[in-house]
């Protein structure tokens, strides 16, 4: 149990400042590629939402097994204790034996400590937190479910079929099944391995066939591009980092790109910018009382309709060319931010915590030697005490960490 309170903490401690340095580096990437397509500002940030997930695990993953990191003397280099830990009750008779101190390659060099009620309080406080948000994926997922199974399973009429075969050929995709639902008020699209492109009922009938191509086109964008699976495997990937901040902003950052992307691969193979945009501004108005449910993606699924509209009647974006410049740029500084968070990690513990050390108490002083009897013994008395100070100290006057000599 106390491993796991430790492994506990260690996440929490290195996901506290890992997250937020590799989350302001793709930041930084996306903008630099500001004037780029959106597509290369999503996958930046995507990538540095999947690796602000996988650092803080693998802090826990290089821990050594068995043994408690400790803190150790300045130029002793990391250390481990190794062997059972040492009795800590303060009431026992005597001092418990020294533990092995011996270094471990690869350890880390920070150990934090923690009080032992507030490492047990905020290990037991996270399991809670971890425990919520997985039961709100668990609800999101059940409300996914149950959309796709309330979709009437009924033809689309002849220009939604029309509208769907224009679509799936000019991005190259198979069969996709148009649904109609109650359940949504603008278009949506979900599945992974079968997508399904969903329409509010009524839907055919209070739009024209240019604003039902922009709707079907736009959705079978996402199909395209895969947004669906790769929306899924973030939620479920950051997870255990879902209460920072830092993650909340990112994936705010990957909506809004994520619907300009598609915007932009509409706009490119099928319809006319301006055109496009005339019918996103009339399938707005049709939408207003859109209520997103379960994971869906929909066609206004961000909060910067106002800034794709002013993308799609300029044009912004630099030449392929720049923009896989700078996208190189971006990802190599997310990749060095990365390499060097993953490389500098702590070790928290709260585990046999002693006041003044590390869990260690050292031996009982020896008694006084006994005053000299002779001139001989004098003299020798006298050369004890620089022997004794050449000697490293078993631990500071200030109650400090134990100092160690290694044989």
């Amino acid at each position: 149990m106390e491993r796991i309170v430790d492994g506990l903490l260690t996440f929490l401690v290195n996901s506290a400042w890992q997250v937020p340095l590799v989350a302001g580096a793709g930041l930084a990437g996306s903008w630099m590629l500001r004037r780029a397509a959106p597509r290369y500002r999503h996958g930046t940030l995507l990538a540095a939402l999947f690796l602000s997930a996988l650092l803080p695990l693998l802090s826990v993953w290089r821990l050594e097994p068995g043994g408690v990191a400790v803190a150790v003397p300045r130029g002793a280099g990391p250390m481990r204790l190794q062997g059972p830990p040492p009795d800590t009750n303060p009431r026992a008779n005597g001092a418990p034996a020294m533990a092995a101190l011996s270094p471990v390659a690869g350890a880390p060099r920070g150990v934090v400590w923690f009080a032992w009620p507030l490492g047990w309080l905020l290990a037991a406080a996270y399991v809670g937190l971890l425990a919520a948000r997985s039961f709100g994926l668990a609800r999101c997922w059940q409300a996914t479910v149950l959309l796709r199974k309330r979709c009437d399973d009924l033809p689309p009429g002849p220009e939604a079929a029309a509208a769907a075969r224009r679509c799936a050929e000019t991005f190259g995709l198979g069969r996709v099944a148009i649904r109609y639902t109650q359940s949504i008020a603008g278009p949506a699209t979900m599945g992974a391995v079968y997508p399904w492109v969903l329409l509010p009922r009524g839907f055919e009938k209070t739009t024209n066939a240019h604003d039902l191509a922009a709707a079907l086109g736009h959705e079978m964008a996402h199909i395209k591009r895969r947004d669906f699976v790769w929306n899924l495997a973030a939620e479920i990937a950051t997870l255990p980092v879902s209460y920072h901040p830092a993650i909340w902003l990112l994936k705010r950052e990957i909506r809004r790109f994520r619907e300009m992307a598609c915007d932009d691969l509409v706009s490119e193979r099928l319809l006319d910018r301006r055109d496009y945009a005339r019918s996103i501004v009339r399938m707005a108005e049709f939408a207003a009382a859109n209520a997103k449910t379960g994971w869906a993606l929909g066609v206004f699924d961000s909060d910067n309709l106002e800034k794709r509209i002013e993308r799609l009647t300029k044009e912004p974006w630099l030449s392929s060319r720049f923009s896989g410049l700078r996208f190189a740029a971006a990802a190599l500084l997310l990749t060095a931010t990365a390499v060097a968070a993953g490389n500098s990690f702590l070790a928290p513990t709260h585990s046999y915590r002693m006041p003044g050390a590390a869990g260690l108490r050292p031996p009982p002083s020896p008694p006084p030697p006994p005053p000299p009897a002779n001139r001989r013994g004098a003299r020798a008395a006298k050369t004890e005490p620089a022997r004794a100070g050449s000697q490293p100290p078993l631990h500071s006057a200030s109650g400090g960490v134990p100092a160690v000599q290694e044989s």
